[in-house]
């Protein structure tokens, strides 16, 4: 796609859809391709590979229009919609304000010949581009009343994009589908057809609010496309079989993959937006039942004709507990009495039982030492539910594999095996 600068907006065309990205007041608007010629002299600056949103960082602030820069092939999902690793972003100031200085890939059809990336800076030199932003920064601070808070403001908004920028292009994090939903499992899409994007995983889904809210919904689909932060694999592998005994060869490896079954393995996990953030500091579970740091996997086995689906899904101990302090392992507490987290709790479970119609908890939580009362608060809180769809499983980690020893799952694994065999999975 490309994009594209005219005098009041910047133009993203993506065949037959455009996004108009207002720079006077922010707004992102769907309209056809064709409506490009009716843009006033509009600039091609060259190409991008999606929009994942607009945002602001102070009300005071200009929008910031966020774009994927470059991405890499991850591999397709069932039915063969592609999927990407965002390695780069943009970001495009959506103000009149002089030119943007951003680095994207050239446009092959309006840069044809100019092979080279470089700073899009259209108008004057680089030399006066720059001194005209002096200016404009000198005149600008002159203008506001408290000099002090303008600069702490923009230091404030230098460290953020600063760290949105690291976050984009230093982790493989960022996942998205131009074609498909990497929001839904596969068991969600065939039971609830048309039911929408899953806001849990939806990351970006602020940063679009104003393309969701468009009433022409068929000119806003092809700019809905949801990031997902978590981690895609997918794989292609072959089950080789030897030839029985006595069976007669045909002298040719080529006999032989022929009878190779192919197939695809895929692990897709998906970061829950609400309630993210660094171990320690972000443990339990908050007044609306959304649990720390919550995480959805789903294990993808796909042959020519065939996709099956196992998902699992993993948090922080769903009541309100914390790890206050700087030290090293601070130890945990309960931070409420059991009244307030049995109706978190409560509301926790209801939602994923909704959802996956049966959980087996697996807690693998220290049965004795510091972390005991956190464990015990949960399996209180698990009776008092009282709920015959749960299963509570529990598996002392740190004993049983004490020594780097993660074969010791194996005890873990063959004791819930009638469990994981009454849960089947989706085919």
């Amino acid at each position: 796609m490309e994009l594209y600068q005219a005098e009041d907006n910047y133009i993203i065309q993506d065949k037959d859809s455009s996004l108009w990205c207002s720079r006077v007041d922010g707004k992102l608007v769907p309209q056809p391709g064709s409506a490009l010629g009716n843009a006033w002299n509009p600039v091609c600056l060259g190409k991008v590979f999606g929009v994942i949103g607009k945002l602001r960082i102070h009300p005071e602030s200009e929008w910031r229009l966020l774009l994927i820069r470059s991405h890499r092939l991850v591999g397709q999902l069932p039915k063969g919609h592609d999927v990407y690793c965002i390695t780069r972003i943009a970001v495009l100031p959506l103000s009149q304000n002089g030119h943007p200085d951003i680095e994207i890939e050239r446009c092959d059809k309006h840069h044809f010949g100019i092979r080279q990336k470089a700073n899009l800076i259209l108008g004057p030199a680089e030399g006066q581009q720059k001194s005209l932003a002096k200016t404009w920064n000198s005149i600008k601070s002159v203008a506001q009343v408290k000099k002090k808070e303008v600069k702490e403001r923009e230091k404030l908004e230098r460290r953020i994009l600063e760290e949105l920028n690291r976050m984009f292009t230093e982790s493989d994090w960022f996942y998205y589908s131009p074609t498909g939903d990497l929001t839904n499992s596969i068991q969600r899409h065939h039971t609830h057809k048309g039911a929408g994007y899953d806001e849990r995983f939806f990351w970006n889904q602020h940063m679009l609010q104003d393309i969701l809210d468009t009433q022409n919904k068929e000119l806003a689909r092809p700019w809905i496309i949801p990031i997902v932060q978590g981690c895609v694999q997918i794989r292609e592998c072959r089950m080789t079989f030897a030839p029985e005994e006595g069976a007669q060869s045909g002298g040719s490896g080529a006999d032989s993959d022929d009878s190779d079954i192919k197939f695809n393995l895929m692990l897709i996990s998906r970061r829950s937006k609400f309630r993210a953030g660094t171990r320690y500091r972000r443990r339990g579970i908050d007044e609306s039942g959304a649990c720390a740091n919550y995480v959805e996997t789903e294990q993808i086995l796909q042959t020519a004709e065939h996709s099956v689906s196992f998902v699992q899904v993993r948090g922080s101990v769903p009541v309100f507990w914390s790890q206050p302090g700087i030290k090293y392992k601070p130890p945990p507490r309960i931070d409420r009495d059991d009244d307030e987290s049995q109706e978190a709790f409560k509301t926790h479970f209801e939602e994923d039982l909704q959802r996956y119609r049966h959980v087996a908890i697996i807690s693998l939580i220290e049965q004795a030492g510091r972390e005991a009362i956190v464990g015990s608060a949960f399996m209180k809180h698990v009776l008092l539910y009282d709920s015959p769809k749960l299963t509570y499983i529990t598996f002392d980690f740190h004993e049983y594999c004490r020594g780097l020893r993660f074969d010791k799952v194996s005890v873990l694994l063959e004791s819930i095996r009638d469990v994981i065999k009454e849960m089947r999975y989706c085919w």
